[in-house]
């Protein structure tokens, strides 16, 4: 089964313009949670959008103008921006497929489930969704993406798609958990061919990346990690790129972090495949591998108090053995090291400012401090500072102004840029001649 989203009618004169809907707005964070995790995978998504020739089209006899080719109640409303790998179909009828390419490239695409969403339940959505059945594609609909006017015709709306055209109704956190709790190298497959055109393309990508992120030990051959002579990586490699994922894409954990789920009413079940998550206290994911060659492998994410620590561990003889090693790494880790926060032993004090309209700036640091030491090394933990006397204005927020280096014992182990907290201007030569006058009368 191959799926793509349709997305109907979220346009700007359908939901704030001509024809706004105050439902429609509700359905819109839901909507483009689905999208979002969607392209991740490389599931298509498909932008059903009205187009409409003024002065000509039919519909617009019955509701007025609205969705102008050309105008901006015709653009995709904001919240929902096109991404690059996105398909655009315009249509002037209520129904995606009449007299437009998509049934074409959905077939180009190999697509044979469409999943809708968007506007209206009852009747853009259903006339498009008739169209799909005829043509023979399954209908699945997100029920929480996709509104009327009333909540009347929105229920008769899907009672209509479910009875008449066979449609799954579902929601839009059933289908995320499709796609992202079960491991699916064909998913993976897509969606290097969505991003990049074909695998191979998305794999030099991979391998740029890879480089960039420090993994020396690291060539891929292709994008599921399945067997192939000279792919290869290494656990110091590996914890490197789950660093990079668990540190910038922080939503992996909303999944990874699922031990059992059933979708579709209870109909399928989905199991985690890190057993961790249900038996280690404070684990946050995040992946299981295997192959015959590889063996069992795993890169096993755990927090506790503010500290979170990476287990790798490969060819490993069976499943229940890569676990235990993995909790006994984080246990190591857990129990020997712990995140310390680090501050200035005195207060900053504010920094002279000349020829400002303020005669100070507060300095700040740039960023918070937190260091990884051995249990027992806190107390060797110490600061030196180096902060100007006085700077010249203008100053900029952000300016540096000096840095704080932070020691274990006689070794540097970071570096803090000490910044202006705000932007002070340089005064005016009037305001320096009548601040040089008060000064003389003042006696200064």
């Amino acid at each position: 089964m191959k799926q793509a989203i349709l997305v109907v009618d979220m346009l700007n004169d359908f939901v704030t313009g001509a024809l706004k809907c105050d439902r429609g707005l509700a359905i819109v964070p839901k909507t483009a949670q689905l999208l979002d995790g969607a392209r991740k995978v490389g599931v298509p998504v498909v932008f059903c959008n009205d187009a409409h020739i003024k002065g000509i089209d039919h519909e617009l006899k019955l509701w007025g103008d609205h969705a102008i080719v050309g105008t901006k109640g015709a653009e995709v409303i904001p919240e929902l921006k096109l991404c690059q790998t996105d398909y655009v179909v315009p249509k002037r009828r209520y129904s995606g497929f009449f007299h437009t390419d998509l049934d074409l490239l959905l077939k180009e695409l190999g697509v044979d489930t469409v999943i809708m969403t968007g506007l209206h339940t009852h009747m853009c959505v259903r006339h498009t969704s008739a169209d799909a059945y005829c043509l023979g594609y399954n209908i699945v609909v997100a029920k929480d993406a996709t509104d009327c006017f009333t909540k009347e015709d929105y229920e008769y709306g899907l009672k209509y798609l479910k009875e008449v055209y066979g449609a799954e109704i579902t929601t839009v956190d059933e289908l995320l958990k499709c796609v992202t709790v079960v491991s699916g190298n064909d998913a993976a497959v897509a969606l290097a061919e969505r991003v990049a055109g074909s695998e191979s393309a998305f794999v030099d990508r991979m391998n740029r990346r890879a480089q960039e992120l420090g993994m020396a030990d690291t060539t891929f051959l292709n994008c599921t990690g399945l067997p192939a002579q000279g792919h290869v990586t290494s656990a110091y490699d590996i914890a490197l790129m789950s660093r990079e994922l668990i540190l910038n894409h922080p939503s992996i954990r909303d999944y990874a972090t699922i031990w059992m789920d059933s979708i579709r009413g209870g109909e399928f079940g989905l199991t985690n495949t890190n057993r961790l998550i249900r038996f280690y206290p404070g684990a946050t994911g995040l992946k299981t591998g295997s192959t015959d060659g590889a063996l069992y492998c795993m890169s096993a994410t755990a927090e506790r108090d503010g500290m979170e620590l990476i287990a790798v561990v490969m060819k490993a003889p069976t499943t229940s053995q890569r676990f235990e090693d993995a909790k006994a790494l984080l246990d190591y880790g857990f129990a020997h090291y712990s995140l310390t926060s680090v501050y200035p032993e005195a207060p900053l004090a504010p920094v002279d400012v000349l020829l400002g309209v303020q005669g100070q700036v507060q300095p700040q640091l740039q960023r918070d401090c937190r260091l990884l030491v051995r249990r027992g090394e806190e107390g060797q933990i110490t600061t030196r500072l180096t902060l100007a006397d006085n700077v010249e204005a203008p100053v900029d927020q952000g300016q540096t102004l000096g840095q704080m280096e932070v020691y274990v014992g006689e070794a540097l182990r970071d570096t803090v840029p000490i910044l202006a907290s705000q932007a002070v201007d340089r005064l005016s030569v009037p305001e320096i001649f009548s601040q040089m006058l008060q000064d003389l009368l003042m006696g200064r």
